[in-house]
């Protein structure tokens, strides 16, 4: 497996100069976004609280606040959560100083910072209601979301040999708050990206002369399902043992879905077209969810029954 050198002072003085950056940067976001959900009033840092847009703007797939406020504040303890990880690396013993850089690299935390000032750059648009900007730079999140999870998992499967060599647990830690943090916050991305794009349609009504309110609400959930489907598909059958031990996409949709239904769900239960479609997602994604949990179970008992069987073939082979 190939090792970075960071035995040269420079490269490990930027390496860790990268992830306090970072961290100071996620800290700082987090200050605005706590700001932002304040609300209103003299003296406030913000116009309109977050997740305002459920109020707002008229549409029919805009979910509750409280699932606005319960999504941002989850992503942003993760966020924390994990970043405490990778500051507790600056102070590991020396043998991990190849280990870190090479299953962490500092791509990922640089791709990090931009998605943060991306995020800041979304709280001052989306209080001024530039629709447009705020799409724009919703979907941009996601998209370096993506590339820090690339990175994470490419090279986790990098090191997994040395892991391994080592019994670490490391590997472990990583998955469960590095790769399911980013998830939790690239999903919620994916799915804020075109429930923005409704409220820009509904916004600038000239755009969409001839859809109705309930068919541009339907746009972002049909997207939503397409996502779903691709993402259900990678997951099963073409990047199996990476995305093994990622679950909180699952959850966001699961979380998302529920909001809209609390908010538009008619208390007459009749089956209108919106809180139809989002309750389908609702059942497919926790569908999805167990079925995986259910898949892994199954793998990791074959895995270890197989293992356990060419352990006493070979055993019998030295017996003869």
């Amino acid at each position: 497996m190939p090792k970075l050198n960071l035995l040269n002072s420079a490269h490990k003085d930027c390496y860790y100069a990268t992830i306090v950056i970072a961290a100071a940067t996620l800290l700082v976001t987090i200050v605005l976004n706590v700001l932002a959900a304040l609300g209103t009033g003299a003296g406030a840092f913000f116009l309109v609280p977050i997740g305002g847009e459920a109020d707002r703007f008229t549409d029919e797939v805009m979910p509750a606040e409280w699932a606005f406020l319960a999504i941002w504040a989850v992503t942003y303890l993760w966020q924390l959560t994990w970043m405490g990880y990778a500051v507790s690396t600056l102070f590991r013993t020396p043998q991990y100083y190849n280990l870190f850089p090479e299953m962490m690299p500092i791509w990922l935390y640089f791709f990090y910072v931009v998605n943060l000032a991306l995020n800041i750059a979304w709280l001052f648009l989306d209080d001024i209601d530039h629709l447009p900007g705020s799409f724009v730079i919703l979907a941009l999140m996601a998209f370096t979301l993506y590339i820090c999870l690339f990175l994470s998992y490419r090279q986790l499967n990098r090191c997994q040999p040395q892991l391994q060599d080592e019994d670490s647990k490391e590997g472990h830690l990583v998955q469960l708050l590095v790769q399911n943090g980013l998830s939790f916050y690239a999903t919620w991305a994916t799915i804020a990206a075109p429930l923005n794009f409704v409220s820009f349609l509904n916004y600038y009504p000239n755009v969409a002369v001839s859809l109705s309110t309930v068919d541009k609400s339907t746009i972002p959930l049909g997207i939503i399902a397409v996502e779903m489907t691709a993402y259900a598909i990678l997951e099963t059958f073409v990047f199996v043992e990476q995305l093994s031990s990622t679950f909180t996409p699952w959850i966001v949709v699961a979380v998302s879905m529920t909001g809209i239904l609390t908010r538009h769900w008619s208390k007459t239960f009749s089956l209108e077209r919106i809180p139809l479609f989002a309750l389908i997602l609702l059942i497919s994604a926790v569908v999805l969810l167990i079925t995986k949990a259910v898949l892994i179970v199954v793998r990791r008992r074959i895995r270890r029954e197989m293992t356990r069987f060419v352990q006493v073939a070979g055993e019998d082979s030295r017996c003869y």
